[in-house]
């Protein structure tokens, strides 16, 4: 049973396609599914991959173009292993 927990932040990401991006953060990196909402075509996704590692993503209704936000991404030997590192290369 996933844990709940008080986080101090964590990364929001707009998305236009939020079943094929949860599908990739869960098939390459290996994250979750521990909420999606509403029911049938849900609009947001609680996704985890260890603890403190949550992501939401939630769907982009936006149609104009916005500014690039670029985020570091730290992963360590013991959190990634060679399968995931080789999918996100290809």
């Amino acid at each position: 049973m996933d844990e709940f927990y008080p986080m101090p932040m964590f990364i929001n990401l707009e998305v236009k396609d939020l079943p094929a991006s949860v599908a990739w953060y869960q098939d390459a990196l290996g994250f979750r599914l521990l909420f999606s909402d509403p029911p049938g075509e849900p609009a947001m996704a609680h996704l985890r991959r260890d603890r403190y590692q949550d992501l939401l993503l939630c769907m982009s209704f936006n149609t104009e173009p916005r500014a690039l936000v670029v985020t570091d991404w730290s992963f360590t030997d013991s959190y990634c292993h060679e399968t995931a590192v080789d999918r996100i290369r290809s």
